[in-house]
């Protein structure tokens, strides 16, 4: 009895954190930086900021006056051209309201999605395994392996839960920033930032690039 219930932790165990060797090298990922998640307008003031930063260093040797133009399809991209106007504002840069002999800034988003498997539904293993216990039990009254296979499930439900809320969105959106005149760039970056996949609309129409501002001629 005891074997068998130590048998049934290890293939719990054993089945949610091992791999199948084949003799093909390892699948290896790059060192990365935590990536931030853009929840509210609070955040694309952050951003605002950031990019403010970056626009504010450059325009300071390339007379100083920058024209950030409205016209965006997406709620990010209205509320972001004024945020980002008001952060330049604060910082003393000079903001023209007219496109001509101005930097123009352009900000553009992109959504990127990524393949989204199916989701772990808290409580599956323990409801699954009760239900199978519970028709066990009843055919040969075996109590104490039920009880220990039931607390060995919810141990790997409580386990699997807490991957489940540690994975990462699905969905991505890269700001792309420039800054031209005369044809020429004076700054070009691109920031990523996670997104919930409910708020996707607020940024881009999915799977095309939506300019935020200064999009188009």
């Amino acid at each position: 009895m005891k074997k068998s219930i130590q048998g049934l932790i290890m293939f719990s165990l054993l089945a949610g954190g091992c791999a199948i060797q084949d003799g093909r090298p390892p699948v290896a990922t790059f060192s990365v930086e935590p990536e931030y998640k853009l929840k509210s307008a609070t955040h694309w003031q952050v951003v605002a900021n950031d990019i403010a930063n970056h626009i504010e260093r450059v325009s300071a040797g390339n007379d100083n006056r920058v024209f950030v133009p409205a016209n965006s399809s997406t709620v990010f991209g209205r509320v972001f051209s004024s945020q980002l106007r008001s952060s330049l504002i604060s910082k003393g840069v000079a903001v023209s309201s007219v496109p001509d002999g101005a930097i123009r800034v352009s900000v553009a988003a992109e959504e990127v999605q990524h393949v989204s498997i199916a989701r772990y539904a808290p409580g599956t293993l323990t409801a699954l395994g009760a239900g199978v216990l519970v028709l066990g039990d009843a055919a040969d009254g075996r109590h104490n392996v039920t009880g220990a296979l039931g607390a060995v499930l919810v141990a790997a439900d409580v386990a699997a839960s807490l991957i489940e809320m540690q994975k990462r969105p699905t969905t991505e959106i890269v700001l792309t920033t420039s800054m031209e005149r005369d044809g020429r760039f004076l700054l070009h970056r691109s920031d990523t930032y996670y997104v919930d996949e409910v708020d996707t609309s607020l940024f881009t129409v999915t799977g095309k690039q939506f300019a935020i501002v200064g999009g188009g001629g």
